[in-house]
């Protein structure tokens, strides 16, 4: 994992050779966040039933985790990965974007799994395939996210 460096109190120091997504890159953290460049989001497990007050079918909280916190369409491997490869394990799911005026542009996704700091990258995908930026955008994030950084192209 990449340590943190700030610029000053809210903006921490990254270069991804990215302006613009350099520039409204205020953090970059694990877990459920939401920042200008990255939204993280807790996937939990398939099998997971309670929500800690009643008891649901087998996939409703992971669905309801996945809908809730990405309404967009998720890119169907980052979705089969969690409900049919890797199903008994919790993730940690991130979008990876930055803005042109009101429009989003979403570079890609990263799915990492583990706890307490200690994440394993499982699978990044680009959603802007094409785009050198996007890829070291992606490379740099993953770097700040997870312990072992092997990559994959989708």
């Amino acid at each position: 994992m990449r340590k943190i460096e700030w610029e000053n109190p809210n903006k921490m120091k990254i270069d991804t050779g990215h302006k613009t997504f350099d520039r409204q890159t205020n953090y970059i953290g694990t877990g459920n966040i939401i920042a200008n460049t990255l939204n993280g989001a807790c996937i939990r497990e398939y099998t997971r039933i309670s929500n800690g007050y009643e008891d649901r079918p087998l996939g409703y909280l992971q669905n309801w985790d996945l809908e809730k916190n990405f309404n967009e369409n998720i890119p169907s491997c980052m979705r089969d990965h969690v409900s049919i490869v890797d199903r008994e394990t919790k993730h940690i799911l991130y979008k990876v974007r930055h803005f042109n005026g009101d429009k989003e542009i979403i570079h890609g996704y990263i799915l990492t799994k583990g706890r307490n700091d200690d994440y394993e990258h499982v699978k990044t995908y680009c959603s802007r395939a094409g785009y050198n930026s996007s890829y070291e955008i992606l490379f740099t994030v993953r770097d700040y996210l997870c312990k072992n950084q092997p990559y994959v192209r989708n």
